[in-house]
């Protein structure tokens, strides 16, 4: 897996809120993300493509993970 894209701040918030496609629907998260990095497979992963979506608060500790299949 290699790291995607990375939200931070409002940006983030605002992507852990809406529905897929565009959002990630993550309402457990939302009031406390700080940061959203998003990991995705590549090539060489096996298995099915995925995206590995982890959630840190403001002192930078992860607060959640969720691995949305697809690609």
């Amino acid at each position: 897996m290699y790291l995607y894209e990375t939200h931070e701040g409002d940006a983030a918030r605002e992507f852990v809120t809406p529905p897929l496609p565009r959002g990630c629907d993550w309402p457990e998260v939302k009031d406390r993300v700080e940061k959203v990095e998003v990991m995705a497979t590549s090539l060489d992963d096996l298995g099915d493509d995925r995206y590995e979506l982890i959630a840190y608060d403001v002192d930078g500790a992860e607060i959640g993970r969720k691995e949305i299949l697809g690609y």
